[in-house]
C-alpha cells in the first residue's frame, strides 16, 4: 500500500500536495483521510477522468479553504473502471487511426441517437442480430451474396422500375387467392406446360389462339 506520509508544499499560495484515502461517496463529493488525520470533503479537478472509489489512494491538492482530488495513485481493489466527463467530449486525431482493442466484449449505449460517418465501412461478425423498429436504407447501389437466406414479413410491398430475375429452380405455393395483373405478358417455355385447376376459364375481348401441330381435347 502507500504511504500516506508524504506531503509537500506546493507554491507559495499555502497549497499543498498529500496522499489521502478515499473512505466515503456522496454523489460527486469523496471523503478522503488524509495522512496528518484530517478528513475532507473533496470533489476531482476537472483533469480526473477516473472516478475514485472508496479505498483508492488519491493525490489530493489542498489549502485552507479548497481542495480538490487531482489523480488517483493506486486503486484499492480490481474493479470497473469508470471515466467521467461533466459535458461533451470531442477526441481528434489529425493524423494517424484509432484503435479499440477488448477480449470480452463492448457494449455501447448511445441514448437517443447513434451517428457514424465513414468513406468506407467494414465489419466483420461471425454471428450478428440487429433489431430495430423502424429501418431505413438508402444508398446507389446494393450487392448481397448468401449462400441460404430465409425471409419471413407479414406484408411485402416490392417496386422497381426494371426486374429480371434469373433462376435455376423454383417453387411457389400460395395458399390463398393471386391476382396478376400486366400490360402485356410473354411466356417461352421451352419443354412441357401442364395446367391444372377444378374450374379454367379463359376469356378473351377480341380473339384466342390455340396453334399445335396436334391438339387433344377431353
Amino acid at each position: 500500500m502507500m504511504n500516506l506520509k508524504s506531503c509537500v508544499s506546493y507554491s507559495s499560495t499555502g497549497a499543498q500536495l498529500f496522499q489521502a484515502r478515499v473512505n466515503a461517496l456522496d454523489g460527486e463529493r469523496f471523503g478522503v483521510v488524509c495522512s496528518d488525520g484530517q478528513r475532507h470533503w473533496l470533489k476531482t479537478a476537472f483533469g480526473c477522468l477516473v472516478r475514485p472509489v472508496v479505498g483508492d489512494v488519491v493525490l489530493i491538492c489542498r489549502d485552507e479553504t479548497n481542495g480538490y482530488i487531482l489523480n488517483i495513485l493506486e486503486r484499492g481493489s480490481v474493479q470497473e473502471v469508470e471515466l467521467r466527463m461533466p459535458g461533451d467530449l470531442k477526441l481528434v486525431l489529425p493524423k494517424g487511426q484509432f484503435s479499440i482493442t477488448t477480449r470480452e466484449g463492448m457494449l455501447i449505449d448511445a441514448g437517443d441517437s447513434l451517428v457514424m460517418q465513414a468513406n468506407q465501412g467494414v465489419a466483420c461478425f461471425g454471428d450478428a442480430l440487429f433489431t430495430a423498429q423502424h429501418l431505413q436504407v438508402t444508398g446507389k447501389y446494393l450487392e448481397s451474396r448468401w449462400h441460404e437466406r430465409s425471409e419471413y414479413a407479414i406484408r411485402h410491398t416490392h417496386v422497381a422500375m426494371s426486374y429480371r430475375s434469373d433462376i435455376q429452380e423454383s417453387q411457389r405455393r400460395i395458399c390463398g387467392h393471386e391476382n396478376v395483373r400486366v400490360g402485356s405478358q410473354r411466356q417461352l417455355i421451352e419443354k412441357e406446360c401442364c395446367v391444372h385447376a377444378n374450374v379454367l376459364d379463359m376469356q378473351a375481348d377480341v380473339l384466342v389462339t390455340v396453334d399445335a401441330q396436334r391438339i387433344n381435347l377431353g
